[in-house]
């Protein structure tokens, strides 16, 4: 009985990388597919012979298109016990890196700047979104922008003492237990005088 593998979206093959009658494993890549510039592999999610390719590089798919029919009971090779096994709960660097980044912007990772402004009788204003706010933004545009100061000034610098280039901007919920999450929903706009200014 053959198994057919359907495409997760819509989107464009840019590549089919087998052929009608090969042996594939459990996990083995059948074709790519490309939807809004992020490529997506469609995999064989067991072993089996492909039967019968339905698609070729550059068609159209729509989502739930069945694009390769495979045959599980001629089951293919086990993946080789030497392959690296992913960890779900592992970091990876890159989403490490984006994690570190984005404390970059909050608060705490600003204590010099933060008691400056306290000093001052006055209140950051990261303090003042999350209490206009339901809890703080929803999401926040422009966060990892700095100011453009990269010929005098080290990017590391730039990130720490210009986070979101000292305008915070976003979408968040005002008042929403009285009007509901679609009526209550702001576009907020607010100057961070901590960031690279004379109140700094």
């Amino acid at each position: 009985m053959t198994v057919g593998i359907r495409s997760p979206m819509a989107g464009t093959v840019i590549a089919v990388d087998v052929e009608v009658g090969q042996t594939v494993a459990a996990g083995a890549v059948l074709a790519v597919v490309e939807a809004m510039k992020m490529h997506h592999s469609l995999r064989a999610e067991r072993g089996g012979r492909v039967e019968d390719i339905r698609i070729k590089r550059g068609d159209i798919v729509a989502l739930d298109e069945v694009v390769v029919l495979l045959d599980p009971s001629d089951a293919g090779p086990s993946p080789a016990s030497g392959e690296k096994q992913i960890d779900l709960d592992e970091i990876r660097p890159d989403l490490a890196a984006v994690v570190e980044r984005r404390a970059k912007l909050l608060d705490e990772s600003r204590p010099e700047a933060v008691a400056r402004r306290h000093d001052r009788g006055m209140r950051t204003t990261r303090e003042n979104v999350a209490d206009l706010t339901d809890g703080g933004l929803l999401v926040e545009y422009g966060a990892f922008a700095v100011a453009a100061q990269r010929g005098r000034r080290t990017i590391s610098d730039l990130e720490a003492a210009t986070p979101a280039d000292g305008i915070i901007t976003g979408l968040g919920r005002v008042n929403g237990t009285m009007f509901g999450p679609e009526r209550s929903t702001c576009a907020i706009v607010a100057y961070d005088y901590t960031v690279v200014s004379p109140c700094s």
